[in-house]
């Protein structure tokens, strides 16, 4: 109803003690009030029935912290790199700072910490050392370790379970020695114990650190950190060891494509049965496995099929893409390998992407990377040949790439360049049934495009390309610069559009995969040497909500135009080394969403090709002007 919420007006109200009564500089040390405040209206949530504040606030600091966002709390105001880094520190990380102190001391000694650092500084100046001094005082503990570590640092916390030994006593019970070691520049008391059992904890000081305790009964598999409180980065190696499951834990599920669920302290494995067909494996079944951990690291994509029709000779086929491993950090950085042999087609790949945006949540967004791949064909009957000749790449190369907003105004560049060797084969050869002819290329790629605000409510969208390949021989179908869209390389991943005869690809159906010179009324085969283009639209949104699947419809006019080289389609006249290629047309362009998964439906009719014998759909009779319809799920750039 508009009025401020329950936790907002505990907060504010929280500040007639913190900075009312307790006058703290706030410029200089915020975190003593805001994140004061913070903690204190999330621990009297929690006593009334809601839940634990730590664990909706303790990821997403961790997150920060992982990437190399987070800057020490005890930084003056001014001094952090930017208004939404201050508010993550002195409002949220602080708050876990004071959720840490409470789980160093125990709930009750940080009830009396809090009575008697108010009984006395009431109506004076504070700072960090008095406060630190009554904790002090009333824990009986040293605790600059842990104001060093938590407000002047940003230390990184991971404790693994080495070795745990069990012994059986005379009298019956059991006593267990187990050795935990800090792989972490931060440290914390750390628990031991299984499920809801809390046997020990460790101080987290020592590099290696042996604890015992005795129990009344054998415990079962031992754990560290069982409650989730010491901030340790890397919960997968907290475990005990045990066979076959090594030390992790897995949260086994049914993966839902709309929604992707992530654990703070398990491995999530979801599977979900897929299927699609081809002409060569008719229907086609699989199963896929997604992997995540905190939703960005240890991620995996695992597709496992078998191909159902009579004619497949290599029914069975693999897909497999495991990237950003928490065990390698590499903040801002995703990484990633790829290995694959299905449908006719072989190979692996190896990606970096490095960020390099200053601002978190404002400014540029850089990024450059390197890309290494290879791929080749293994069975000529699964591929459109259209699309692909009987050849394989090696090939690497740096790109770039940078994202801007300047008001409603949405700004993106990429830049990228391959080399590698190219290895085909022609046919039958002077000596041999078959050869293979290899030699060097490079394929070089930029494009640039601008969305902003435009006449009548209108937005208007521009995107220029460019494309060369450089080779003593004509490009493999494979590697050309394409006319119409995405290459064959990009379009792999996707089932519906990898093989001749795939729902995308068939003969009756025009789908338009973006990319490239992104002439979409031409045919998806066509390609070259180079290729310089031009994407001009203008769109009107005429209906939105902020609920339901459809979420946006707009009216659309396009207009795409481009000179291409002769191999991707030859000029009319002679001796003209290139080819004006140019389309028209007008569009319906839906938003969707379901939960987290949203995604772009176009339908558009390219009604004017001008070499319309080229285009995707070409009838006998037809002309440039006529109607021509196409289909798309993702936006045109």
């Amino acid at each position: 109803n508009g009025s401020a919420s329950l936790g907002l007006i505990v907060h504010e109200t929280g500040h007639q003690y913190v900075m009312g009564q307790l006058a703290n500089n706030e410029w200089r040390e915020g975190w003593l009030d805001e994140g004061f405040s913070d903690f204190q209206e999330g621990w009297l949530l929690e006593t009334h029935g809601g839940p634990p504040a730590y664990d909706g606030l303790e990821p997403d600091v961790l997150l920060l912290d992982l990437e190399r966002w987070s800057e020490p709390v005890s930084t003056v105001s001014e001094r952090f790199r930017d208004f939404l880094i201050y508010q993550e520190m002195v409002y949220a990380k602080a708050q876990l700072f004071y959720e840490q102190l409470r789980y160093v001391v125990g709930d009750e000694t940080m009830r009396r910490i809090l009575r008697a650092y108010f009984s006395r500084w009431k109506l004076k100046h504070v700072d960090e050392d008095a406060f630190r001094r009554v904790a002090e005082e009333v824990s009986k503990q040293d605790l600059k370790w842990l104001f060093g570590e938590w407000l002047h640092a940003t230390p990184l916390i991971d404790y693994r379970l080495r070795r745990v030994e069990r012994h059986r006593l005379a009298d019956g019970r059991w006593r267990t020695v187990v050795t935990v070691e800090r792989k972490g520049d931060g440290r914390m008391p750390v628990e031991i114990g299984e499920r809801d059992s809390i046997y020990a904890r460790a101080t987290g000081e020592p590099a290696t650190e042996r604890v015992e305790f005795t129990t009344a009964k054998k415990p079962g598999r031992l754990m560290l950190d069982p409650r989730g409180r010491a901030h340790d980065y890397d919960m997968l190696n907290n475990r005990e060891k045990r066979p076959f499951v090594g030390r992790a834990a897995v949260g086994w599920r049914l993966d839902d494509p709309t929604r992707e669920t992530a654990k703070r302290d398990k491995l999530v494995s979801a599977w979900l049965p897929v299927a699609w067909s081809n002409d060569l494996g008719g229907v086609t079944l699989g199963l896929r496995n997604r992997t995540n951990y905190l939703g960005r690291y240890e991620r995996g994509m695992l597709l496992a099929s078998v191909a159902t029709g009579s004619g497949a000779a290599g029914r069975l086929g693999f897909y497999g893409r495991w990237s950003n491993p928490i065990r390698h950090l590499m903040p801002r950085t995703q990484s990633s390998v790829a290995a694959w042999d299905v449908e006719g087609r072989a190979g692996v790949a190896l990606s970096v992407d490095r960020a390099l945006r200053q601002h978190l949540g404002f400014g540029p967004d850089p990024h450059v990377g390197f890309d290494a791949l290879w791929m080749a064909t293994t069975d000529l009957a699964y591929v459109d040949r259209r699309l692909w000749d009987d050849a394989g790449t090696v090939e690497a190369g740096p790109w770039a790439s940078i994202e801007m907003r300047r008001g409603a105004t949405l700004l993106r560049a990429r830049l990228g360049a391959r080399g590698g060797i190219v290895y085909s084969n022609p046919g039958p050869g002077i000596v041999s049934s078959s050869r293979y002819d290899i030699e060097g290329f490079g394929r070089f790629t930029g494009a640039a495009s601008m969305r902003t605000p435009f006449l009548f409510g209108t937005t208007l969208g521009v995107r220029v390309f460019g494309g060369a390949y450089a080779g003593a021989s004509d490009p493999v179908r494979q590697r050309r610069i394409p006319v119409a869209g995405a290459d064959p390389y990009e379009t792999f991943t996707d089932p519906f559009l990898r093989s001749r005869g795939a729902l995308f690809l068939r003969p009756d159906f025009f789908y338009h995969a973006p990319g490239n010179a992104n002439l979409r009324g031409f045919r998806s085969d066509l390609g070259g040497r180079w290729a310089l283009s031009a994407n001009i639209e203008l769109t009107r949104a005429v209906w939105r909500r902020d609920q339901g699947i459809l979420r946006e419809v707009a009216l659309e006019a396009f207009t795409d135009r481009a000179l291409v080289d002769t191999l991707a389609v030859p000029s009319n006249t002679l001796g003209q080394r290139f080819t004006l290629l140019f389309d028209a047309g007008v569009g319906l362009v839906t938003r969707h969403q379901i939960r987290d998964l949203d995604w772009t439906m176009r339908f558009e009719l390219p009604l004017i090709v001008n070499r319309y014998n080229e285009a995707a759909d070409v009838r006998v009779g037809r002309g440039q002007l006529a109607f021509r319809w196409l289909l798309s799920l993702s936006p045109s750039f």
